[in-house]
């Protein structure tokens, strides 16, 4: 089989989003969402692990006074079913991203798009994410705190995500040129290496990972957690990409090894889910290193 690689290395990593965007998504829908999973799996937790959460995320920003709402934003708030007894909470996440991304008031409530250095968005971002499962673990167990996480991820593709998905990918011979298209100019100097697509499954291998490698960078070193905040939500997205999609993923945080492999089964062609031996995956990856692959 042969295999291409795809997108280049970048020193200037960056991530361009509206702030107030990004508060939205990645504040107001995960936590409504992690509540909602919590609420229905184990009620009898929540208020400490809210209490608890709370306690952390000031502790985020010691003394910094919490940022004041607007009327605007206070009613999205109560519109999300599970934060309406949860403001503070918002406030002081929304302080700190604030705080880490150095982002004023005046802009976070204009809005504007905002290029922020990729390594310091991540530590912020999957810092909220990572103490979040942390205290998950803390309070049911290791096994029962990701099984509750893996559930909560789901539904957040199905029903986030998949609101923003404007093109499905009719075949893996589709998912794989766009992959390749995108890949070119991304602003985050990700590197891709493509085998061909052959009876329905297509080998993918990630060369490089900037958000595995700045969180373990940065000391966030319980690699199953960083497998369930980074990871494990590519496997319910390639079903929203196609619900005839199925991913089989061994990624560098389970394997140990310098790079992840995906391996995307179209199921109307395949049902095979056996995974490349391992001398067949190092044997590819020592052809890129080498730079026999190009």
């Amino acid at each position: 089989m042969n295999f291409a690689i795809a997108g280049r290395e970048r020193a200037d990593k960056t991530v361009t989003l509206p702030p107030l965007d990004l508060a939205r998504s990645d504040i107001l829908e995960t936590l409504n969402l992690l509540f909602e999973e919590i609420q229905k799996t184990y009620p009898s937790i929540f208020q400490t692990f809210e209490s608890l959460l709370l306690e952390k995320s000031k502790s985020l920003i010691n003394d910094i006074k919490l940022l004041e709402l607007n009327s605007d934003f206070s009613k999205e708030i109560s519109e999300h079913k599970y934060l309406q007894n949860s403001v503070e909470l918002v406030r002081s996440n929304i302080t700190f991203l604030l705080k880490a991304l150095n982002i004023s008031e005046s802009q976070l409530w204009e809005n504007p798009k905002i290029s922020y250095p990729a390594k310091e968005f991540l530590e912020t971002i999957f810092h909220l994410f990572y103490t979040r499962l942390q205290i998950l673990t803390q309070l049911i167990g290791r096994e029962e705190a990701f099984s509750l996480y893996r559930d909560y991820v789901d539904n957040y593709n199905y029903r986030v995500n998949a609101r923003n998905q404007s093109q499905i990918d009719e075949n893996l011979e589709e998912f794989r040129e766009k992959q390749i298209r995108w890949l070119e100019n991304n602003p985050y100097g990700r590197v891709r290496i493509f085998g061909q697509v052959e009876d329905g499954r297509l080998i993918r291998f990630c060369a490089n990972c900037e958000k595995f490698d700045t969180l373990y960078n940065a000391g966030f070193t319980d690699k199953e957690m960083l497998y369930h905040i980074i990871c494990y939500m590519h496997i319910t997205l390639a079903n929203v990409w196609n619900k005839h999609f199925h991913l089989l993923l061994d990624s560098k945080a389970k394997s140990g090894k310098d790079y992840c492999t995906y391996i995307y089964l179209d199921r109307r062609i395949s049902t095979n889910n056996d995974f490349p031996s391992r001398e067949f995956l190092d044997d590819i990856w020592t052809k890129y290193v080498q730079g026999e692959i190009g």
